[in-house]
């Protein structure tokens, strides 16, 4: 990814979602106005086949709606107010964005973005990821010209080889958890891609997991850090990149530690 500085990045996880409404442009807008380098956003489907921004597929946490974002048309959606429990019970008019908006809103800025594939029906009996949602990324992202701007990331390996299958100069990012793989850095070799996102609290940093990354010629994208104390963790071990819902104080840590230097 030609835009992957030599530097550490600050990802603003949904936006800057702990000052504004997650996944929402309000939040990618502080983010920007922050100094964040980047937006992490979450992507799902639609009834009607429309990628929108969210982390989750039913929508009652985040909006005046209730029931599964797969249920809805897009019309459907744009009628609940997406910031209506971020501001507890207040209409503020937020909409839930499409992808296409947000990328309507990142071509007015110099940012990178992160783009977490979401979309599962909850009510199934295991957590089967829709496949058609990266055909819908993709296409998207060309249609904006952001590929070189974009790097896809997600949980499932299925759904980063289907994307390295159908775009192969795409940029994908595992999400380490716990055990989903036997050999996360093995795997980014067969995905042939240089980023890996390990979740924070369980990246072995004692032992030394980021150098060995880096001897693999990985960078480190720490997902997710949000308290002063996470975040200064994960810098002292030398991430490549913060996911953090609290862009400003990452910022503010990582700029202290460059000015140390």
């Amino acid at each position: 990814m030609k835009t992957l500085a030599d530097k550490v990045l600050v990802f603003a996880y949904r936006g800057a979602s702990a000052y504004a409404p997650e996944n929402t442009i309000e939040a990618f807008d502080l983010a920007h106005k922050m100094g964040a380098d980047a937006i992490t956003l979450n992507v799902v489907l639609t009834a009607d086949g429309e990628v929108v921004t969210s982390d989750t597929p039913l929508i009652n946490s985040v909006s005046n709606g209730q029931g599964l974002i797969l249920d809805y048309t897009l019309e459907e959606l744009k009628i609940f107010d997406f910031g209506y429990q971020f501001y507890k019970g207040q209409r503020k008019g937020i909409k839930i964005p499409t992808l296409d908006e947000a990328y309507d809103f990142l071509a007015t800025t110099n940012m990178l973005v992160n783009v977490e594939l979401k979309s599962y029906d909850p009510r199934a009996e295991s957590r089967s990821y829709d496949p058609n949602i990266v055909n819908k990324c993709i296409e998207v992202a060309k249609r904006h010209n952001m590929q070189e701007r974009t790097l896809y990331s997600s949980a499932d390996q299925y759904q980063l080889r289907r994307i390295k299958t159908l775009d192969p100069n795409a940029h994908v990012a595992p999400l380490v958890l716990s055990c989903d793989f036997s050999d996360p850095i093995q795997h980014c070799v067969h995905l042939q891609t240089n980023v890996i996102h390990p979740r924070h609290g369980q990246a072995p940093y004692n032992d030394g997991f980021v150098e060995t990354c880096h001897k693999s010629g990985l960078r480190v994208h720490a997902w997710v850090a949000n308290s002063e104390e996470k975040i200064a963790v994960a810098l002292s071990h030398g991430v490549d990149g913060v996911i953090t819902n609290r862009p400003d104080v990452a910022i503010r840590l990582r700029d202290g530690i460059q000015e140390e230097k």
